[in-house]
């Protein structure tokens, strides 16, 4: 009878663990939605199709895994939407990539 006791203790544990994993989840993708719409907004994308931001993404993740040189500059741009989003001053705000920019990450790609 204990060890029934033990089992039902430790299943008990098991599935208020996975209550929580699942709760933490559900919180974590609200958050990213939450700033997903943020980074959106400011950086003024949100005019975008949503085929074009999902391309975006995609190739995004692509260039990522494959540690591509590009990865380091879109650190340094995110770190710096973040410090506006976090309302840190900066010294370069953060600007549409104008003509010129655009057709310098083509030549990256």
């Amino acid at each position: 009878m204990i060890v029934q006791e033990n089992f039902q203790e430790i299943d008990a544990k098991i599935k208020a663990l996975h209550a929580k994993k699942k709760k933490m989840v559900e919180t974590r993708k609200v958050q990213l939605s939450n700033f997903f719409i943020q980074v959106l907004d400011i950086s003024g994308a949100n005019v975008l199709p949503q085929e074009i931001l999902a391309g975006v993404l995609i190739e995004a993740v692509e260039k990522f895994e494959n540690k591509e040189g590009i990865v380091k500059v879109w650190q340094e741009k995110g770190t710096e939407l973040l410090g506006q989003l976090r309302g840190k001053k900066s010294k370069n705000t953060f600007r549409q990539p104008d003509k010129k920019d655009q057709h310098d990450s083509a030549k990256d790609s």
